[in-house]
Order: C-alpha cells, then sequence, then structure tokens
C-alpha cells in the first residue's frame, strides 16, 4: 500500500479543528498546517473542502503554471484556495508558481497551506503581520473520543480506560491509530502490549520502506549515528559524523527541508521529530552491527564528557556497562552538583555502582550513604561511612585528607537514619 493509500485510509474528522479554522478564517487571510508525515494533514484538508461553507473551492494538487494562471484570470468571488504539501513543491522548484499566486491574491481569498516543514522564511512576513496562522500537531492530534469514533466506524468498540492507554502510548497519531487497526481487531484480549508492539512495528516497517530508504546511502548512515542523541548541534555532528562545519550545517539543512526529520528547539539546535525519532530509536538495530553500535556510545559519551555535560555522559556509560567510567563521571557531576534533586537524579547510577568502584571517590561515598539514608537503609549507609574513614585513617596526602574531613563532616550533619529533603538542604546550606 503506498503512501497516498495509507493517507486516504487515516480518516479520523476533527471538528474541532474544522470549527476554529471556520472563526479564523474570518479574521486570517491563510492558514498554515505544520506537522510530520503521519498526522492526517491530506485526510483533515479533503474533510475541509467538503465542509467548507460561502467558498468557492480550488484543491491545487498537482500546482503548475495553468493552475495559477486561471486562478488568476477568474473572475471575483470568495475563494478558498487549498494547497496541501507545500513542502514537495518547494522541493520540484514550484516556489515562484505559489509566490506569483499569493502576489496575486484578492481580498475575498483566504489560502489553506499543509506541510511537513514549518513556514518558509519568504512567508513569514504573513505571520508578522497577522494575515497568517499557523497550526500544528497539537492541533491536529485527535482526541480521545475522536479516536474512539474512529474505531467505532470499523466496528472496533473501545472502552474509556483503553483509549485513555491508547492516547499515552501512541499519542493519538493518527498512523499508528490505522496501523493499530489489524492488531487490535485480531487480538482476543483486546489493547495489550503484544498488540502496541505490533502496531510500532508495522508503523516503522512503513515509514523504512517509504520514507527512510529515500534519503540518499549517506544521509541514511549520518542518522543512525546520530540516533541515540536527544538534542543535534552543529557541533555535535561535526563530532559523531567527522565533518566540517560546512557540512554539518549542510546535512542539517537537508534534514530540515526534507521535513519530518528534525525540527529546532532553539539556537542552533534540533530535536527529532515525534515519530521519525521513535522510528529511528527502534530501526537503528537493524542497520548497525553491536560493535559499531557500542563504537557509537563511546564517542557519544567522550563528547559529552568533553563539554562537560556529564550527566548526558553517564548515560552512555551505562548503556556500555561501563562501571569504572560511570563512578568517574558520577564525581565530575558531583563536583559542581550537590543539592537534594542532584542526589535523587543519580540514585539509579549510584546504587547499582559497586563498593569497589565507589570507595575510590569520596564524594560518592558520601552522595551513596546519603542515598542509602534518604532511603531508610541505615545499616546500608553506616557501610559507606566507614568506607570513608578507612580511606581518613589511610591518607597521607594532606590537601584529599582534607577532602575526606569534609565530607565525613557533612555526612555527620546528615546521619545517622533517614533524611528528609528539607533536613537534607537545611544541613546542606550550614556546610
Amino acid at each position: 500500500m503506498g503512501t497516498e493509500d495509507i493517507m486516504r485510509e487515516i480518516h479520523i474528522e476533527n471538528r474541532r479543528l474544522e470549527k476554529r479554522l471556520d472563526r479564523d478564517l474570518e479574521r486570517y487571510d491563510m492558514a498554515y498546517l505544520y506537522a510530520p508525515s503521519g498526522w492526517g494533514k491530506y485526510t483533515f484538508l479533503r474533510d475541509y473542502q467538503k465542509s467548507a461553507k460561502g467558498y468557492r473551492v480550488h484543491w491545487l494538487e498537482p500546482c503548475g503554471e495553468e493552475d495559477v494562471e486561471n486562478l488568476l484570470s477568474e473572475e471575483a468571488g470568495k475563494r478558498l484556495i487549498i494547497i496541501p504539501g507545500l513542502d514537495r513543491l518547494r522541493r520540484q522548484g514550484k516556489q515562484e508558481i505559489i509566490n506569483k499566486l499569493l502576489e496575486g491574491r484578492r481580498r475575498d481569498d483566504r489560502f489553506l497551506f499543509s506541510s511537513a516543514c514549518q513556514v518558509p522564511e519568504e512567508m513569514l512576513v504573513y505571520v508578522a503581520n497577522r494575515r497568517m496562522i499557523v497550526y500544528g500537531d497539537a492541533e491536529l492530534q485527535p482526541s480521545r473520543d475522536e479516536v474512539g469514533e474512529y474505531f467505532r466506524r470499523r466496528e472496533i468498540f473501545l472502552d474509556e480506560e483503553t483509549l485513555i492507554k491508547i492516547e499515552k502510548d501512541l499519542h493519538n497519531i493518527p498512523i499508528y491509530m490505522y496501523m493499530l487497526e489489524n492488531p487490535l481487531r485480531n487480538s482476543a484480549r483486546g489493547y495489550t502490549g503484544v498488540v502496541r508492539e505490533q502496531c510500532l512495528k508495522d508503523t516503522c516497517s512503513y515509514l523504512d520502506v517509504t520514507y527512510f530508504r529515500t534519503f540518499p546511502l549517506e544521509i541514511q548512515e549520518s542518522l543512525l549515528k546520530l540516533s541515540c542523541f536527544e538534542t543535534l548541534t552543529p557541533e555535535l555532528l561535526i563530532y559523531m559524523l567527522r565533518v566540517s562545519r560546512e557540512k554539518a550545517a549542510e546535512l542539517l539543512q537537508k534534514l530540515l527541508e526534507a521535513g519530518s526529520v528534525i525540527e529546532p528547539c532553539g539556537k542552533d539546535a534540533y530535536r527529532f521529530c515525534l515519530l521519525f525519532g521513535a522510528f529511528l530509536s527502534r530501526i537503528v538495530t537493524k542497520y548497525i552491527d553491536l560493535e559499531d553500535q557500542l563504537d557509537m556510545y563511546r564517542r557519544a559519551m567522550a563528547y559529552f564528557r568533553e563539554q562537560e555535560e556529564y550527566l548526558a555522559a553517564l548515560r552512555f556509560a551505562d548503556l556500555l556497562d561501563d562501571e569504572e567510567r560511570t563512578a568517574e563521571l558520577l564525581d565530575l557531576y558531583l563536583e559542581h552538583h550537590s543539592s537534594y534533586m542532584d542526589f535523587m537524579l543519580l540514585e539509579e547510577y549510584l546504587l547499582n555502582l559497586p563498593p569497589v568502584y565507589v570507595i575510590h571517590y569520596p564524594r560518592l561515598i558520601c552522595a551513596a550513604a546519603m542515598l542509602e539514608a534518604l532511603l531508610d537503609n541505615p545499616e546500608a549507609a553506616v557501610r559507606y561511612e566507614s568506607y570513608l574513614e578507612e580511606q581518613m585513617d589511610e591518607c597521607q596526602d594532606e590537601a584529599l585528607l582534607k577532602e575526606y574531613q569534609s565530607c565525613w563532616s557533612f555526612l555527620k550533619l546528615c546521619m545517622p537514619g533517614s533524611v528528609e529533603p528539607e533536613k537534607f538542604l537545611k544541613d546542606l546550606e550550614k556546610m
């Protein structure tokens, strides 16, 4: 089944957005629907085309010079001009055609665009002067009731609890609802973990074949090497891909223009779109063998350590099961962070680290003891305290001894017994 077939099948009615669009088109000349693939932009526009009242509707797909000339020469009247897939038209070099149409628009004309890319730079002026309103996936996301209605039309009847689970697990993304249909229909137990897994697997297979493999091999390999990162920056690409700054900037621009892959999340910072990020994290093992994956984690850990982003580096040390490096990074992190929340962030790392690695770092001994006390494990806390006292007795280095003594004094303020957050913060202030 091709992309267009699936888009026709994903038909979740969004009456809320239709009503809002009716109101907004009285105030704005244009509306721009921006969301990655799989959010049902195309079918929403098809629905709205049928329900729009008081307009002569023109659906421009495809959009060529002849279509534009016909529109420009058409007699006056209220017109709704719908242009789906603006990102595709731009990649086909048709932006000038769109510009010509916008320049020749009449007072009563209204435009509806959909795109997998954010508003193009040359069209931002319409947003700035309040002639264009932009909708995103938050507006396109169907509600729980709309998802329930979608399945009822297919004779699949779901209770409220199941709909809540689907919303939580799958964010009600329309393409997931379509992929969920067959496993849900064939499951005797209704919505289960197996059903959800089959849905995710089918969605990933679809995206793999119809989208990911359409990229040049070089870009596919780059995306796989970046799959484990939450935020992408030019510096990260330079380090991980071993490319120049110019090549990194070029790759980011290509991914932005492709749509549905990355989106800006700050100055020179980007993140994977929700659907594509989920796809990439699942598909990576299909294309990268274990050794390449471990090498990717090592390079990521080294990058974040160099950037002094020790918490991010810890995640990769944990993935590598490198306990020695985990201890080192924990110590570096605690050298600069010592709040109650910092301790709680490190709980899993610290408590799973064998004492043989902890005892080399007085800060870790103190932190581990504190965590055990917070968890009301006084025996374990006292054991870590004894490690610290042993090292104080054996220490010959005066500077290091002072650090041990400082940690020991701090620990005594909070021991024995469990430690409440408020008490911990007061004791920290005393230190």
